[in-house]
């Protein structure tokens, strides 16, 4: 039926006009106030989840580089209780080796050492700076004390002695890990430093933005303990410089989140902010992380949608106002029957359907075109959804991580790998969906262990640490793996999401140190740290038994000199 102007002489036509334009009006002001309301909706979901990204980039940043801080302070605590580095008569040279294995097993040692008691560095990796008197510095008066870990600080004698750093933007930067050396009666013989280059840093931030992709674009920056900048841009780096920003106090409360705050330059910008609180026996350095974008920026993606959204809702009531045209010529019973159905679905009833009436009359075509509507509508909010720039980068990261990723239900049946998955374990997706995690279990742990497991997660929800598992091949390789449990708006446990990487290569490395610190370098027999701990271990179980340990002392003479 074309569409025609009403006759002002028809009482009919009138009333149709009339009833075309108050419903007409009011429903095109219905449907503009909803479609603001969903794009303001919706706009506001994407800021926060964009802001929540932001917070959880930083938080691991921040995580990483307390683990690595960690490791390198357990690596130097156990180099320190070697035979061969407490040995005073160890010839020089093969303890300057034992430092540049260590250095090369992990390239980002920029320097490793060792003072004797007095600050005289007795060795140095690639014989920098021995003889030279270190007892001022702080790495060796706090290293005597026992192990710890010294804030970034400028190397500018080291600097003109090592090749400039591949990142930072200033000469050389290094973190200092050191630890005593202590004879069998715990005197002190000396001090071990490991120097990290700053370097390390920038490649962590690198690691962590590569798989979130060039749309990305946002500054990492480190803080130290008191503002002052450890890591920033080529326009932002200066080490003296120390800021005062709303993320950097809500970082020291809440530990990690988001906040839109004007930075020193005048711009605003979105910020998300995570504080350390170190790892394991590491205390931290009281560091914190920024992640920060501009605001437009951040923002743009949420500003197109809204206004996308609302512009749909323009689109809808312009083709509102005929259709109501063509339709109330035939306001009859099947169109309260119509009505009352929509006004269902709009109550939340989704699983009805408008009633479509046969043939080519106005009735007809409103009821086809109702279900239409209400079906278009359905589509668009499930392509709003499914187009979600949250839902968008999450899929990315999923799939472009380098840690493997298991997302598994309430029941434990995995829903979804990522490729980092199945290049580790060797398991297709298909191989493993609808299996249990238990697919991958070694054998090599006990009930009580994944019982604890279990309860901390429940209990904290969430659950990190050192786990082998069984590849497809049947090979066992140790993990590091991270649980976190997904809780719906109830407080239920809807999902699990398990990350791993797998640390063969770095368990290798470390089972190598261990073995060197408790036997003979020359013999390969265990040594004197191994007796040790074997006489406690027995002591301990007779104690815990009530019972007895004897100790059998076998004398031979002039056997240290067939040793030397």
């Amino acid at each position: 039926m074309p569409f025609q102007l009403p006759d002002p002489i028809n009482p009919a036509t009138s009333f149709r006009a009339r009833l075309v334009i108050v419903v007409g009006l009011v429903s095109l002001f219905t449907i503009l106030l909803l479609s603001w309301l969903v794009s303001t909706i919706a706009a506001n979901q994407v800021k926060k989840d964009k802001g929540t990204l932001m917070a959880e980039v930083a938080h691991q940043m921040i995580e990483t580089l307390d683990r690595g801080i960690y490791e390198r302070q357990r690596e130097i605590t156990i180099v320190a209780a070697m035979d061969v580095i407490r040995d005073p008569q160890a010839p020089l040279a093969q303890k300057r080796k034992l430092l540049e294995q260590l250095q090369a097993s992990y390239h980002n040692y920029a320097w490793l050492g060792i003072a004797d008691a007095k600050g005289d560095i007795l060795v140095g990796t690639g014989g920098l700076l021995e003889g030279k008197n270190v007892a001022q510095h702080s790495w060796f008066v706090n290293g005597a004390k026992g192990p710890t870990v010294g804030d970034v600080h400028d190397a500018f004698i080291l600097a003109r002695l090592l090749p400039k750093p591949i990142y930072d933007y200033l000469p050389l930067r290094l973190l200092d890990v050191s630890a005593p050396i202590l004879d069998e009666e715990g005197r002190l013989l000396g001090v071990i430093c490991g120097q990290l280059s700053w370097d390390w840093s920038f490649q962590v931030r690198n690691e962590i933005l590569e798989p979130l992709g060039q749309d990305f674009q946002a500054d990492i920056l480190v803080l130290g303990r008191d503002n002052q900048l450890l890591m920033g841009t080529p326009k932002l780096h200066r080490l003296a410089r120390a800021f005062s920003l709303p993320s950097l106090d809500a970082a020291a409360v809440s530990h990690r989140g988001f906040v839109v705050e004007t930075w020193p330059d005048g711009v605003d910008y979105l910020t998300g902010y995570a504080a350390s609180r170190g790892h394991d026996q590491y205390r931290s350095l009281g560091w914190k992380v920024l992640v920060r974008q501009q605001a437009d920026q951040a923002f743009d993606a949420a500003t197109s949608l809204g206004l996308a959204t609302f512009m749909v809702g323009i689109f809808i009531g312009g083709l509102f106002l005929p259709v109501l045209w063509i339709v109330t010529g035939h306001l009859t019973r099947p169109m309260r029957r119509i009505a009352g159905v929509a006004d269902h679905i709009r109550t939340g009833h989704e699983e009805e359907h408008i009633p479509i009436y046969p043939g080519n009359d106005e009735i007809a075509v409103l009821s086809q075109s109702l279900a239409q509507l209400v079906d278009n509508l359905k589509t668009q909010k499930h392509q709003l959804i499914a187009n979600n720039q949250e839902l968008q980068l999450a899929a990315q990261v999923f799939a472009s991580s380098t840690e493997g990723i298991l997302i598994a239900d309430a029941d434990l049946r995995i829903l979804s790998v990522n490729q980092a998955f199945s290049s580790i374990t060797g398991y297709s997706p298909e191989e493993v969906i609808g299996q249990t995690p238990s697919i991958l279990a070694s054998g090599k742990h006990n009930a009580a262990f994944y019982q604890a497991m279990w309860s901390a997660i429940h209990k904290t929800g969430r659950w990190q640490g050192e786990i082998y598992n069984r590849r497809k091949d049947g090979s066992v390789y140790p993990e590091w793996l991270i649980i976190t449990c997904v809780k719906d708006a109830s407080g239920r446990i809807s999902n699990y999401i398990g990350i791993f990487t797998d640390i063969s290569e770095r368990k290798t490395t470390e089972e190598r140190i261990l073995y060197l610190a408790q036997h003979d370098v020359l013999t390969d027999l265990p040594n004197r740290v191994f007796f040790l701990e074997e006489v406690e271990q027995a002591i301990a179980e007779a104690e815990a038994s009530d019972g007895r340990a004897a100790l059998l002392f076998v004398d031979l003479d002039r056997f240290k000199n067939i040793n030397d």
